[in-house]
C-alpha cells in the first residue's frame, strides 16, 4: 500500500504512474505541464519523491540542460503490486454480479 506520507504528493505522482510506461522518460516540465501546478511546486515534490525513493533523476545524455524522471525501481515493483492487488479486488466484486 502507498504510505500516507506520499499521499500530498497525489496528482504528480499519478501523472507520472500514468506515464512511466512511455519510451521516453518523462521530464519536470512535462510534469508541471500535464498537472497545472507551478513548475516550482513541482520541483519540490519531485525533489521530496526523490528523498523518498520513489523516482530517480537522471541528466538526459543529449541535453545536459534535461532531468529525466522515472520510478526508482524498488517503488516501481511496490507500485505494481498495488496495482495487481487493487486489480484483483475489482475482479472478485465484478464476479458477485456476473
Amino acid at each position: 500500500m502507498i504510505t500516507p506520507k506520499l499521499s500530498y504528493l497525489g496528482q504528480p505522482l499519478l501523472f507520472i504512474a500514468l506515464n512511466d510506461q512511455s519510451s521516453v522518460s518523462l521530464t519536470a516540465s512535462d510534469v508541471y505541464l500535464g498537472t497545472g501546478l507551478p513548475k516550482r511546486t513541482v520541483i519540490r515534490i519531485i525533489d521530496k519523491l526523490e528523498a523518498l525513493n520513489v523516482v530517480k533523476k537522471t541528466t538526459d545524455t543529449q541535453d545536459r540542460r534535461i532531468t529525466r524522471i522515472e520510478f526508482s525501481s524498488a517503488f516501481a515493483r511496490l507500485f505494481e503490486s498495488h496495482l495487481e492487488e487493487c486489480c484483483a479486488e475489482q475482479m472478485e466484486h465484478f464476479r458477485h454480479y456476473v
